[in-house]
Parts: C-alpha cells; sequence; structure tokens
C-alpha cells in the first residue's frame, strides 16, 4: 500500500510536469489519502511538496503556499532533508512569481543549505540553477555566475562519483 502511495505520487509529479494537471491532482489525491491513513509522513510530505508544484504550475499561488507549509510541518516530523529542499525551492518560485525577490531569496538560500546536508550533487547543482537564473533576473549577473560555476561543480563531482 506504501508503495502503491509513492509510486502515485511520483506519477502526479510526472503528469504536472506534462501539464495534465487534472489527472496529476487525481493521482496527489489518492496518494495522499493513503499516506495520511497509514501514517507514512514521507511519502505525505513528498506528495504535498507535488502539491505545491502543482499548484504553483496552475499559477495558484495561495494554494501553493499553503501546500508548502503544511509539507513544512510534515517534513519537521520526519526529517526528509530533500523534500525539505523541495519545498524550500518551490515556495522560492512562488515567492519570485509573486514579485517578492527578498523572500524568494531566503528560500534559495535555505534550499541550497539544506541540500548541503543531503551531498546529493544532482540535487545541490539544480539548486544553484536555479538561484543562478534567479539571480540573473535580478541582474545580478556576476553572483548569477558563480552559482552557476558552483551548479556546474556539482554536476561535475557528481559525474566523478
Amino acid at each position: 500500500v506504501a508503495l502503491a502511495a509513492q509510486l502515485r505520487s511520483l506519477f502526479g509529479q510526472i503528469l504536472v510536469h506534462f501539464g495534465k494537471f487534472e489527472e496529476a491532482e487525481t493521482n496527489l489525491k489518492q496518494s495522499l489519502s493513503v499516506a495520511e491513513h497509514t501514517g507514512d509522513t514521507v511519502t505525505q510530505g513528498l506528495t504535498l511538496a507535488n502539491y505545491a508544484d502543482l499548484y504553483l504550475a496552475e499559477g495558484k499561488q495561495e494554494e501553493a503556499l499553503k501546500a508548502v507549509r503544511e509539507g513544512l510541518k510534515v517534513v519537521a516530523k520526519t526529517g526528509d532533508k530533500r523534500t525539505e529542499g523541495q519545498l524550500h525551492l518551490t515556495r522560492a518560485s512562488v515567492q519570485e512569481a509573486r514579485k517578492d525577490a527578498g523572500a524568494a531569496e531566503g528560500d534559495f538560500k535555505q534550499a541550497l543549505t539544506i541540500f548541503q546536508q543531503t551531498e546529493d550533487a544532482d540535487l545541490i547543482g539544480r539548486a544553484h540553477e536555479k538561484y543562478g537564473k534567479f539571480l540573473a533576473d535580478q541582474g545580478r549577473f556576476q553572483e548569477a555566475y558563480e552559482q552557476m560555476h558552483q551548479a556546474r561543480s556539482a554536476h561535475l563531482r557528481r559525474n566523478q562519483n
């Protein structure tokens, strides 16, 4: 049952990337229901992160922020640093869409701090890339270049392992 909930959550995440929002929401709803029923807080946190991404893709910023808040409460209990970092990245994207650069930057930095604890070079690299793009969009090109350099370094480390 727990594996089915995890798979539904991941399938929902994939569907969001393909723009199939209604089908994604159906899968995420089923995943969250099972995770809550079985007490699987790891899947619950992951599913809430995927819900936040769905809402962000749909332009539903308030719903995305609510899903992030709920997800952060859940992952605080589990210690799941990957999902916690992803939630901060999603919140950074929502804040960026809301034109709140200060809040967005705080969440990008928080995500990077959290991902550093995971030592997952792929997550670290992607977070540096997203932060670098944000900085470039702010006209902070030197800082953006430094973030992209760190992203490249992280990706190279991943490929060496």
